[in-house]
């Protein structure tokens, strides 16, 4: 396949290249996405919600599991997601919304998210929620279905949205919906987590 203009090219001269991790231009622009966020609406409609607990996203994962996080640790970086996801756990009904900033260098095609990294952020937050019917621990993903209903742009923020369907000791049916900002629907996901009767060996494994 030959271009005009490489994708690579393309995204440079749009966004540019972002700042390095930990410098002064990345904290300046996590702190630009971070103002952002915090002033969507839909934000401001959870953190009025008496039913939604504010909470943070990797509450829970000792320091140095954190550390090797793939979606708390490695992803976090300015032109993927630039600062942590803002979550918010409703424990009555069993939800969690989740608000996220995708970069420019989330993308598959130019100046589109990637399906991979999409599905990540889903299994991320159904697994959340499965923690609501099993306790502390997390189930593990039995299966995960996703349908992808509109192209999602990169540089924009994402609110996912899920729902607890059917739940056991042993196992969650949970669903999920991703939308823009602005509220377009551009994904939805059915998932099956299922609580494996040696959870806490297999916990205790180290890498």
């Amino acid at each position: 396949m030959s271009y005009l203009v490489k994708p690579s090219d393309y995204i440079l001269y749009k966004y540019g290249t972002p700042p390095a991790p930990g410098t002064p231009e990345a904290q300046a622009h996590q702190a630009q996405i971070l103002t952002h966020l915090n002033s969507l609406k839909a934000v401001k409609e959870l953190r009025s919600n008496p039913d939604f607990q504010e909470v943070q996203g990797w509450d829970g994962i000792p320091g140095e599991s954190l550390r090797k996080s793939y979606v708390y640790n490695t992803l976090i970086r300015p032109g993927i997601i630039s600062v942590p996801s803002l979550v918010f756990v409703n424990r009555i009904d069993k939800q969690v919304c989740v608000v996220t900033h995708l970069g420019h260098q989330s993308s598959g095609i130019p100046t589109l998210v990637h399906g991979g990294l999409l599905a990540t952020l889903l299994d991320e937050a159904l697994g959340r929620t499965s923690m609501l019917s099993f306790g502390v621990s997390p189930g593990v993903t039995a299966n995960l279905t996703v349908n992808y209903k509109a192209p999602t742009l990169v540089d924009q923020c994402v609110v996912i949205r899920t729902n607890t369907e059917s739940m056991s000791s042993r196992k969650a049916v949970v669903t999920a919906e991703v939308y823009s900002e602005h509220g377009k629907l551009l994904v939805n996901a059915y998932a099956t987590f299922v609580m494996p009767k040696n959870i806490p060996s297999i916990l205790r494994v180290k890498s």
